[in-house]
């Protein structure tokens, strides 16, 4: 990320999909985002089911999050 996107988007937004939220906050200030597909992360698989759900249900409250402030202002940019 450089510093003038960063800037521009005003830090990181509070949000647990701070990730899309971000990318949003850039593109609307005419920067552009891309896929890294060599990246490699070293987080490691839920040590059983409940870790597995309380990590699937944050990713998933995020993204509702993300969608329900983000929807309405995406469907009538330009």
């Amino acid at each position: 990320v450089s510093k003038q996107a960063f800037d521009a988007a005003g830090s990181f937004p509070l949000m647990v999909a701070e990730d899309l939220c971000f990318s949003l906050a850039v593109r609307e200030h005419g920067y552009t985002t891309v896929f890294a597909p060599d990246v490699t992360c070293q987080e490691e698989f839920p040590v059983d089911y409940l870790a597995f759900r309380k990590r699937h249900s944050k990713w998933t409250q995020g993204n509702m999050e993300f969608i329900r402030k983000n929807t309405r202002p995406i469907m009538t940019s330009r």
